[in-house]
């Protein structure tokens, strides 16, 4: 099985890869440039035995412009362009990283996204033609309820709640027919588990 974790950052995602690397052929996607100011050269490396792959950011972030843009998105008074201008803000914004899925659809069995809250997700994950599995890993529920974020979370193929809390919030926008886990410590058959029901619906589909 051949797996892509797509992320803004590869930090969240490193731990599970080590993990999941013993079960699936996989690589990591993930930003040069992250919100957190932390900037890293683009390139592919191999640590621990994972290819991970940095695409450039196209810009840096600025902080306060991102501030006000959400607090327009809280209040609800955002339209859709303004929602998809605040991600981009919120970033990291990277058209290298979209230009990539769209050229490995075929390479991967699935695609994992971290972060709901992310450009790289919400512009991203309805990118790719194929199994896609979310884990929405929520750090603001005053932003949850926006419309570009419910409209990602609705698109994705199956979901991986990190938190009780997230599952009890999120799960009646999922829906009971999608596949869903629970994170359970640092196991990675919750992951694994979604990742071969969203295999196996799209597999029913074709």
């Amino acid at each position: 099985m051949r797996l892509a974790l797509v992320s803004a950052d590869d930090g969240p995602c490193r731990p599970l890869a080590e993990r999941l690397s013993q079960s699936a052929d996989l690589e990591i996607l993930c930003v040069s440039g992250t919100g957190a100011g932390r900037w890293l050269d683009p390139g592919t490396w191999h640590p621990g035995g994972i290819t991970t792959i940095r695409f450039r950011a196209d810009y840096p972030a600025v902080p306060e412009l991102e501030r006000r843009l959400a607090d327009v998105v809280r209040a609800g008074e955002a339209a859709a362009p303004l929602e998809q201008r605040w991600l981009e803000e919120r970033g990291p914004y990277s058209s290298a990283l979209l230009r990539a899925l769209d050229e490995r659809r075929m390479a991967h069995d699935v695609f994992v996204f971290f972060g709901l809250e992310s450009a790289v997700t919400v512009m991203g994950l309805p990118r790719v033609d194929g199994p896609t599995v979310l884990v929405p890993a929520i750090s603001d529920w005053s932003l949850a309820g926006s419309r570009v974020l419910r409209e990602t979370l609705a698109a994705a193929g199956g979901i991986v709640f990190a938190t009780e809390e997230e599952r009890r919030r999120l799960l009646p926008l999922v829906g009971p027919e999608r596949p869903v886990a629970l994170a359970v410590g640092s196991s990675p058959e919750p992951y694994l588990e979604v990742v071969r029901r969203v295999r196996a619906v799209v597999g029913d589909r074709g």
